[in-house]
């Protein structure tokens, strides 16, 4: 997998539910950019709203209950969310670049 920002294991079966998500909504096997959105969906990369971190947190949390690490954080995201392009995912989520401030 990329290199995360944290080695947490509940962090990388959330990252991994949704770039696997992302990829079968497209019809298609994981790729780099499926990655890449997980990582805005949690916060990573950018300067995330404490709504998104929070989320994160939560998402992280419920990994050890879950049948299939990682399905709470694959099924609550919206599906017209999660096929966008990592930008339009940061700037849906209201979230800035970590250079603009």
């Amino acid at each position: 997998m990329a290199d995360l920002p944290d080695d947490d294991p509940n962090l990388r079966a959330v990252i991994a539910a949704l770039a696997i998500a992302r990829a079968g909504a497209l019809g298609r096997g994981p790729v780099l950019e499926d990655v890449e959105v997980a990582l805005v969906l949690t916060g990573y990369g950018y300067e995330a709203p404490d709504l998104v971190t929070e989320r994160r947190e939560r998402w992280m949390a419920a990994v050890p209950h879950e049948g299939r690490p990682g399905q709470t954080a694959a099924g609550e995201v919206d599906r017209d969310l999660l096929v966008r392009k990592p930008d339009d995912v940061q700037r849906a989520l209201g979230g800035q670049s970590a250079g603009a401030r």
